[in-house]
């Protein structure tokens, strides 16, 4: 018998990434807003913007690509 058969199987699939992305999340709030990490991120927040915006600009490419 799968485990997505069961009810609790299917709670621990929804349970276990629920727990997983709950912690990573916090632990990457936790680190990116520490005394010592958040001046150099203001620092370089320009570039940050920059890279970002370059990055969805050329998903968005891609995207109009595989459309044509």
């Amino acid at each position: 018998m799968l485990a997505a058969q069961t009810t609790v199987g299917q709670g621990l699939i929804v349970f276990t990434p629920l727990v997983v992305d709950g912690l990573w999340y916090t632990i990457i709030a936790f680190v990116l807003s520490h005394a010592a990490v958040l001046p150099k991120l203001r620092e370089k927040s320009q570039l940050i913007d920059r890279l970002s915006g370059v990055v969805l600009i050329l998903l968005a490419i891609r995207v109009i690509y595989s459309l044509l």
